[in-house]
């Protein structure tokens, strides 16, 4: 069910390939989704007096409100996880990986897996990660890190989130 369309942007080699292997696997997308999605972008794209530009100022607007969130949820990570974890600042997208530092060996390897403590403490503390592992290509090895969604949170949400991880590692850290 739904419109199976999707749209890419990138380096034209990577493009490239990527036109090559939908070609490959789905031989052509539906006209009739190309068409409704065709019509809507122009939809969205005209104001009510027929000027273009209100989808990209709506892609603007949501990016600017993503942006915000995302500053918001690294504000509250300085307040809080300083010392205690490792982040950098995510240029795009809803996430932020965090490397927790108690989980962290002598030797710089990870010690210990993120998914027990996320399904364990963190759950208890009524906070919800993703484990690293889950995105690794091999889940037995070790990750020290989490992912977190700064979407769809709260400013309040998200400070109290990061207050409670941080409650956590300082009893794990002891």
């Amino acid at each position: 069910a739904g419109l199976r369309l999707g749209w890419a942007s990138g380096p034209v080699p990577m493009i490239d390939r990527l036109a090559l292997h939908m070609q490959s696997t789905s031989l052509h997308t539906s006209g009739i989704s190309q068409s409704l999605v065709a019509a809507l972008m122009d939809h969205w794209d005209q104001d009510e007096k027929g000027l273009v530009g209100n989808w990209s100022n709506h892609a603007d607007s949501v990016s600017l409100l993503y942006r915000g969130r995302r500053d918001t949820f690294i504000q509250a990570a300085h307040r809080h996880l300083q010392g205690l974890a490792e982040w950098t600042t995510p240029s795009a997208g809803m996430f932020c990986w965090m490397k927790l530092n108690c989980l962290e060996g002598k030797d710089g390897a990870p010690d210990q897996d993120s998914a027990q403590l996320v399904r364990t403490t963190l759950a208890d503390a009524k906070v919800l990660f993703v484990p690293g592992c889950e995105f690794s290509p091999d889940p037995k090895v070790p990750s020290p890190y989490i992912r977190a969604s700064f979407s769809t949170a709260s400013p309040e949400d998200m400070d109290i989130a990061l207050e409670r991880l941080a409650g956590a590692l300082r009893t794990l850290d002891k």
